[in-house]
């Protein structure tokens, strides 16, 4: 793994780990999308979500290391959290067609009552 890695840190149950951008000081939420990304290369995904959370409207960025239980069959799941939805929505257009990427946009909002 790259030593990109060590610039996040493992969330309170250890399941996620996690990288706070520079939005969040002062903030007190993102918006209600978030990018959700899945990925089979781990370096691959965490060097994009390292970039993404120094980005200035970035929130927060996390993703499933190797051995999470959010880890299925060689896929590592990533989130980005960015301060509006329209940026949420660029960023989604430009990386739909990373052929190393699936991206997909989750409206909490919108499945609140589903959960």
């Amino acid at each position: 793994m790259s030593d990109i890695s060590e610039h996040f840190e493992f969330t309170d149950r250890q399941i996620f780990k996690h990288r706070r951008g520079p939005a969040h000081d002062g903030n007190p939420a993102p918006c209600r999308w978030k990018l959700c990304i899945t990925a089979t290369d781990e370096k691959y995904l965490v060097e994009l979500l390292f970039e993404l959370s120094n980005r200035e409207d970035c929130y927060y960025v996390k993703y499933s290391p190797n051995g999470s239980p959010k880890c299925r069959d060689g896929m590592f799941l990533g989130r980005v959290f960015l301060t509006t939805e329209a940026e949420i929505g660029k960023l989604w257009k430009e990386l739909r067609t990373d052929a190393k990427l699936m991206c997909s946009v989750q409206d909490d909002g919108a499945m609140e009552e589903y959960r």
